[in-house]
């Protein structure tokens, strides 16, 4: 065995799941292996690093309702940031230019999208799935009954 493999075994039987991207580290956090992060709890990730690097998370990226919240690097030089929401968010590194005409454009250098699952269930899809059940079968009821009834008669 070479040691590339073994180093291979070793990151997949490690006792803390991470996925890297190729500039973040996204600690507890591998969908490989069933672990997200999850509404409410503190998530902790590894930034890119970079000259000038700011950082920010984007609720539902690439829709006309994301929302962003800007991040700061805590003193043990993690991102440590509480999802408000499950769904899915657009972790970005960017650095904020100048343009010619004065106005600021963020410039990204690294992003990783995340999926955040919800912190409970939600039991309409369950009930409504009930409710869609029990209006077919005693549609479906009725309609054999009133055919039965016009074969006799």
């Amino acid at each position: 065995m070479n040691i590339f493999s073994a180093l291979l075994l070793c990151a997949l039987f490690s006792g803390q799941p991470v996925l890297q991207s190729k500039k973040f580290k996204l600690l507890d956090y591998n969908p490989k292996q069933d672990v997200f992060y999850e509404q409410g709890k503190e998530a902790r990730i590894l930034p890119a690093t970079g000259e000038g690097f700011r950082y920010r998370v984007i609720f539902r990226p690439n829709t006309e309702v994301e929302k962003p919240e800007d991040l700061g690097v805590a003193e043990d030089g993690h991102l440590h940031w509480t999802p408000k929401w499950g769904g899915l968010y657009k972790l970005l590194a960017y650095v904020p230019t100048e343009q010619e005409d004065g106005k600021m454009k963020d410039i990204e250098k690294a992003k990783v999208i995340i999926s955040v699952r919800f912190a409970e269930g939600s039991y309409i899809g369950i009930i409504v799935m009930i409710l869609a059940g029990l209006i077919l079968f005693v549609g479906s009821y009725f309609s054999i009954r009133s055919l039965l009834r016009a074969e006799r008669g």
